[in-house]
């Protein structure tokens, strides 16, 4: 078993539970793309609500394993589950952005 959670780096935390972070880290991503398929203009409530909602609580509930286990601080578990993953958000908005105003789009 590892070692307690409050002799751990935040580093060691990220590297040793990456798997139980990895779904909410691709979240953003895969909400990003499904943005732009056909028929989510159409009913955007339903698709939040009945998809990406659930999709969501399942992420952050696999994210938040180290914590339940004691593997992991609480501030460790919210910079990986929570800050992470809104950075990664931030960068596809800022390079989706970016690059439509480096082709003059905007």
């Amino acid at each position: 078993m590892s070692s307690p959670a409050s002799h751990d780096s935040l580093i060691a935390v990220g590297r040793r539970h990456w798997r139980n972070f990895l779904p909410i880290w691709l979240f953003p991503v895969v909400f990003f793309v499904t943005l732009f398929l056909p028929g989510w203009s159409a009913h955007p409530y339903a698709y939040i609500f009945l998809l990406w909602a659930p999709i969501l609580g399942i992420c952050t509930w696999l994210a938040g394993a180290p914590r339940r286990d004691d593997l992991a601080t609480w501030s460790q578990t919210v910079f990986w589950a929570t800050v992470v993953p809104v950075l990664i958000w931030a960068t596809l908005i800022t390079a989706v952005f970016g690059l439509a105003y480096a082709v003059g789009a905007v």
